[in-house]
């Protein structure tokens, strides 16, 4: 058997779907493992999980497992914060790639998959 190396993180580039015109748009993120159960970690305060929808769970697993991005608004870089990513995880989750894959599906099963952080 062979042994690999756990890397704390991983890198996903998106090319993102945008108006008609205008060149797709590259999404980098750098991402850590969340694990299928690491998903009781993102109720807050004693909150029911039972009462989150599978569309919060996916944002609070994106938010969770976000190190770093390269958002910009008018080409000023958006400082990743717990508050900031919060807050654009919906966004992100809810953009296309320029294939047709939502991009919130796609990373929240890469995130959760250990396998994509284990590196020769």
């Amino acid at each position: 058997m062979e042994i690999k190396e756990v890397k704390p993180t991983a890198e996903v580039v998106y090319q993102l779907k945008v108006p008609e015109g205008a060149p797709a748009q590259e999404l980098k993120l750098t991402v850590k493992y969340a694990g299928v159960d690491g998903v009781i970690d993102y109720a807050v305060n004693g909150e029911d999980l039972q009462s989150l929808s599978p569309s919060e769970i996916n944002h609070r697993t994106i938010a969770a497992s976000l190190v770093s991005w390269n958002l910009h608004d008018g080409g000023k870089p958006i400082p990743l914060t717990k508050a900031s990513a919060a807050l654009y995880a919906p966004y992100i989750a809810s953009a296309m790639t320029v294939d047709g894959d939502i991009v919130g599906w796609e990373l929240a099963v890469f995130v959760r998959e250990r396998a994509n952080f284990l590196k020769n």
